[in-house]
């Protein structure tokens, strides 16, 4: 996973998923150059398969993907996020895929 034309050059910022009351984090990037952040993770530990209490895939409704920096004064800050249907996530074998994140204007940091 990487991220691209992030907000300031040469900072760190890293990304977390939410999806229904379950939540992944990337942790730090691996590199950080200029306008770029690279990470070398998983979405599990032992990528395991994840159990939700739905019928159905369409129950689950959102996905959120955040992209997150650390601030002196308060603490770790959700500066841009996506939210998608996971539906979009039903391919067996999906293409490579970018997202547009949006700034979060309550934050005001991008």
């Amino acid at each position: 996973m990487s991220v691209m034309s992030i907000p300031e050059d040469d900072k760190q910022y890293w990304v977390t998923v939410r999806i229904a009351d379950h939540e992944w984090s990337t942790g730090m990037p691996k590199s950080a150059k200029k306008k770029y952040n690279r990470y070398n993770s998983l979405l599990t530990e032992n990528n395991d398969v994840i159990r939700f209490p739905y019928s159905s895939i369409e129950d689950i409704g959102t996905v959120f993907v955040y992209l997150n920096m650390k601030t002196k004064i308060s603490g770790d800050k959700r500066i841009c996020y996506w939210k998608g249907s996971i539906m979009e996530f039903t391919k067996p074998n999906p293409d490579l895929r970018w997202l547009q994140l949006t700034p979060d204007l309550a934050i005001d940091e991008v």
